[in-house]
């Protein structure tokens, strides 16, 4: 037998005409049912129903679960009567399901399964030039350098700041030149504010009270380089979950934390200072560049950590 199956689910996807494949063109037919506008019943259940009926789809909770479910948390489950099994799917980043118990669309991505956040086009309203000079273009939501091919300069664009409460924005990259130098994104309270070029001062190395991340993820926290490199994906936003009240950072991408745990409040890097203002940025080196900024609920691509609140509520 010559039957083929696919990466993504291992379900048939080929065979030989006149070959015996029924049953795994039955196994394709069922994940269709679940999977295409997957719909769960719940995701936070543990033990298997009782009485389940045919298509009941859950999406498994990763911690506490019993009978046949036991070694498969976090994955997309469908009773089939006729096999009287519960067959699992897998699921891959990017997967999105409504789970009906809590009237909501949930989306996979760093293991887990995190509340799907609509988005709108991220405004940059209430940004400033600190340093140099950038070009605000709230129509496009981006920050651009309008300083292309000088050197020794970096041009600067900041939020309002806060100074209290745990708060979460998003910047992403969205265009970037092969320049050497870099794009670097972050909080500062600006009491220390010095040139970037990395080659002359090496990333950020004035920079007190304040953490900052570079395009190749290197992370710098009150001056000092935080190892290892953070693995960051350019083309998706960078989650900065920041607790003023004690001065701890935390960098995240798709709902995960890459260090620590900010809802826990453990493993950050400390950044300075309590009590004072610190401001989302974002400053380019020469060569044309620009970025977008997230600073609503309405905006973030990934929900913040529990306990953390949008930058500017």
């Amino acid at each position: 037998m010559t039957i083929s199956y696919g990466p993504k689910l291992n379900l048939m996807v080929d065979g030989e005409q006149g070959e015996q494949h029924y049953e795994p063109l039955m196994q394709l037919l069922r994940a269709i049912d679940a999977l295409v506008q997957c719909t769960a019943i719940s995701k936070d259940i543990a033990d298997p129903p009782g009485t389940p009926s045919d298509g009941d789809v859950y999406i498994l909770p990763d911690i506490g679960l019993s009978g046949d479910w036991v070694g498969h948390p976090n994955e997309v489950t469908r009773w089939s009567s006729k096999e009287s099994v519960w067959e699992f799917y897998t699921p891959r980043v990017g997967w999105i399901a409504y789970i009906d118990d809590l009237a909501a669309h949930f989306t996979y991505g760093g293991g887990v399964w995190n509340t799907l956040v609509a988005s709108g086009p991220p405004s940059i309203a209430g940004f400033d030039v600190a340093q140099g000079s950038c070009a605000i273009d709230v129509t496009d939501a981006r920050i651009v350098n309008a300083e292309e091919d000088t050197f020794f300069t970096s041009a600067v664009a900041r939020a309002a700041p806060k100074s209290s409460g745990k708060r979460y924005f998003e910047l992403q990259s969205t265009d970037f030149t092969s320049l050497t130098q870099k794009m670097l994104y972050g909080v500062s309270s600006f009491f220390v504010f010095d040139n970037y070029n990395q080659a002359a001062h090496n990333t950020g190395s004035y920079f007190y009270d304040t953490a900052v991340v570079a395009d190749d993820g290197q992370f710098k926290a009150n001056g000092s380089e935080v190892d290892p490199a953070l693995s960051l994906t350019l083309a998706s936003p960078i989650g900065f979950c920041v607790d003023l009240d004690t001065a701890n950072i935390w960098i995240s991408q798709f709902g995960t934390a890459l260090f620590g745990d900010p809802a826990a409040g453990t493993g950050g890097a400390s950044y300075g200072s309590t009590g004072i203002d610190m401001y989302p940025f974002v400053t380019f080196f020469e060569g044309y560049k620009s970025a977008t900024i997230a600073l609503s609920d309405s905006e973030f691509a990934n929900a913040p950590p529990s306990g953390f609140v949008a930058w500017n509520s």
